[in-house]
């Protein structure tokens, strides 16, 4: 599946806040925040300094790839070390 068109998507995208993230999701709070910082969810987006919220399109597109991988994970180091 290829994701949205960036540009055009977030032009006319909106932002929801957590409540609409768990209803859209089904996932907790906290298995959300895991999966982000694997790559494996959408990131989050400050609105200001005790908020955030996530872009709706992004949500959805995750949804429809069936939670899978948003971004391939970054390996560091050589595949090839022993």
């Amino acid at each position: 599946m290829i994701p949205p068109n960036n540009d055009q998507i977030h032009a006319q995208d909106r932002m929801i806040r957590e409540a609409e993230r768990l209803r859209i999701t089904s996932i907790s709070r906290s298995q959300a925040y895991q999966l982000e910082k694997l790559g494996r969810f959408p990131k989050r987006v400050r609105l200001g300094n005790r908020s955030v919220g996530w872009r709706l399109s992004e949500l959805m597109f995750w949804v429809s790839a069936g939670g899978q991988i948003s971004e391939q994970p970054e390996f560091e180091g050589d595949m090839n070390e022993n």
